[in-house]
């Protein structure tokens, strides 16, 4: 949700709400856009337990050729598996290869006219 406009994230908390998994989960809204934005500004997406307790998952975009948002690229496990310390370099190497499907869907879309 973090690389869709802000219009899109308004459209998408009316129609769809914040929905409480957990105690963990987000469900006010202002908490829930300034921590959209922290995602933005830092490439990729760490959820802590947000809806399943126990397991954390760390997630990055992958956009087309003008830099829309097609997909997203995620990592989950065990939270005893994704320890807190390793978020940083877990989130390096998610990004690095959402990075890369986006960089081959740009060059197939070029190749396949």
């Amino acid at each position: 949700m973090a690389f869709l406009s802000e219009e899109e994230w308004d459209e998408i908390i009316s129609k769809e709400g914040l929905k409480r998994y957990n105690q963990n989960t987000m469900t006010n809204v202002d908490k829930l856009k300034a921590n959209l934005r922290e995602i933005r500004r830092k490439r990729y997406a760490f959820s802590d337990q947000e809806v399943d307790r126990d397991v954390r998952a760390i997630a990055a975009p992958i956009v087309n050729g003008i830099g829309r948002l097609v997909a997203g690229l995620s990592v989950g496990g065990p939270a005893y598996r994704i320890n807190k310390r390793k978020v940083t370099s877990y989130a390096k190497l998610v990004i690095q290869y959402a990075n890369k499907i986006s960089f081959h869907l740009v060059h197939l879309s070029i190749w396949n006219g």
